[in-house]
C-alpha cells in the first residue's frame, strides 16, 4: 500500500511540474510575442529617426568646420 502512495504522490508531482512548465512556456511565448510587437512598432520609426540623427551629425560637422575655420582666423590650411 505504501508503494502505491509514493507512486500516486510521484505522479501528482510530475503532473504539477508539467502544468508549471506549460505555464512558464505560455508566459515566455506571450512575452516574446509582446517583444516582437514592440520591435515592429519601433522599427516603423527607425528610418525616420536614423535619418534625423544622420542629418544632425552632418549639421554638427558643418558647424564644427566653420568654427574651426573662424578660430584659425579665416585661413584655410
Amino acid at each position: 500500500m505504501e508503494n502505491n502512495y509514493y507512486q500516486v504522490d510521484y505522479a501528482n508531482e510530475v503532473t504539477k511540474l508539467n502544468a508549471e512548465k506549460q505555464e512558464l512556456i505560455s508566459f515566455l511565448k506571450g512575452n516574446i510575442k509582446e517583444c516582437d510587437k514592440d520591435i515592429k512598432e519601433l522599427s516603423k520609426n527607425y528610418n525616420t529617426y536614423f535619418r534625423i540623427v544622420e542629418d544632425t551629425k552632418i549639421t554638427k560637422r558643418t558647424y564644427q568646420e566653420v568654427l574651426d575655420f573662424v578660430n584659425k582666423g579665416g585661413k584655410d590650411d
